[in-house]
């Protein structure tokens, strides 16, 4: 088995391929009344079954590191793997800048350096350094491109980051290739470096962070490692080596794969809201002064007793029989019940009365519910008007 003759043909492949379909198509890919939430689906259980599963060997690789710490027991990988994984969320919720950036920087490493692994030995001068920099396209393209959709993704891993000049993020993909340009002269490789270094960049340009990551994360740097794991097991005759490492990896790729499935619970009912009111704050400008929480009312409205202005609306509250009400309202209405979301608006209410605002506006109409009265569109000021 020549592990670099097809290394080199699968990347010419995805480059073509990814040349002649998925760039002519890229503009119906991002349409956005397609993209959420099929498209986040997707491109995670992309990433959990293919990407996870050319990890899944990981701890065939771990027993043999803790050997050199002379450790005997090799079950002892998966407490230390846990409890290093638990110590670098704790070191994220303490400091997630520095701890995105570490991220940023060790998987830029590591892309560079895996992505090169092809069948042929590299040994040249300040190979992890030029490896980091090539492989730092992965991170940096998406940025250069589309910056703020990726300035948003960093939000929702609770980071917020100032980045530098345009012009400097460009110099940094041009520092890339030509990192990519020396490793391809000092390896002897054929030039194919470059057409992966040029899938890569399409991608990002064509395709938005999300769908530019998974294809290249999935389709050309788990593969490129599968393929050298298969060599791994038998360099002479590929089956051999592909039906070993199907059987390793199929375990956790099935653990995964049912963690997948729990997730896109979550996934539809939180996520899909989330989505739609960051895509609203880019179509209108009066959006970005405010600040959205997708959330139960009932339990987070006490942490907010410090604002100036209370503004309270249910929406959703009964009408009378005969009474039409907006079409779309009827359809919200129509998903909640299908949803079977309990209305918590009285027990909001009623917290409400108990505070003290500068101004409190409330819009509703409550009637024989406990409070005895009719309220509509009620101004407060120190005291309640009925």
């Amino acid at each position: 088995m020549n592990l670099y003759k097809i290394n080199k043909q699968y990347s010419l492949f995805l480059f073509f391929f990814c040349l002649l379909i998925i760039f002519p198509v890229s503009e119906s890919l991002d349409r956005k009344e397609i993209i959420i939430p099929f498209q986040t689906i997707s491109c995670f259980f992309l990433i959990s079954i293919i990407g996870i599963s050319h990890g899944a060997l990981d701890h065939e690789k771990g027993y043999n590191l803790i050997k050199i710490y002379k450790i005997q027991n090799k079950f002892l990988f998966f407490p230390i793997y846990i409890i290093f994984s638990l110590l670098i969320i704790i070191l994220w919720i303490l400091l997630p800048l520095l701890t995105l950036l570490l991220f940023l920087i060790v998987a830029s490493y590591h892309f560079g350096k895996e992505d090169c692994c092809v069948g042929n030995v590299i040994k040249i001068k300040f190979e992890n350094l030029l490896y980091f920099i090539k492989g730092s396209l992965v991170v940096i393209a998406p940025l250069a491109f589309h910056t703020n959709e990726t300035l948003e993704i960093f939000k929702i891993l609770n980071v917020d980051i100032i980045l530098p000049n345009e012009n400097f993020l460009f110099g940094l993909i041009l520092l890339s290739l030509i990192a990519n340009i020396i490793i391809i002269i000092k390896s002897n490789n054929e030039g194919f470096f470059l057409a992966d270094w040029l899938t890569v960049l399409l991608l990002n340009i064509f395709l938005s962070p999300l769908v530019a990551f998974t294809i290249y994360f999935c389709f050309l740097h788990s593969v490129r490692h599968s393929l050298s794991l298969i060599y791994e097991f038998d360099n002479s005759e590929i089956k051999v080596g592909f039906n070993k490492f199907i059987k390793k990896a199929l375990p956790l790729t099935l653990i995964t794969a049912i963690l997948f499935i729990l997730s896109v619970y979550i996934l539809t009912n939180f996520y899909v809201l989330d989505d739609a009111i960051l895509r609203a704050k880019k179509e209108y400008n009066f959006f970005k002064n405010l600040t959205f929480i997708n959330s139960d009312s009932a339990k987070i409205i006490h942490s907010y007793l410090d604002s100036d202005i209370l503004y309270f609306d249910p929406m959703f509250d009964e009408t009378k029989r005969g009474l039409k009400r907006s079409g779309i309202l009827n359809k919200i209405d129509s998903v909640l019940k299908e949803e079977k979301l309990i209305d918590t608006s009285i027990k909001v209410f009623e917290s409400l009365l108990k505070k003290e605002y500068k101004k409190s506006y409330f819009c509703i109409a409550y009637k024989d519910r406990g409070l005895g009265t009719n309220i509509r569109c009620v101004k407060v000021s120190s005291a309640i008007y009925r």
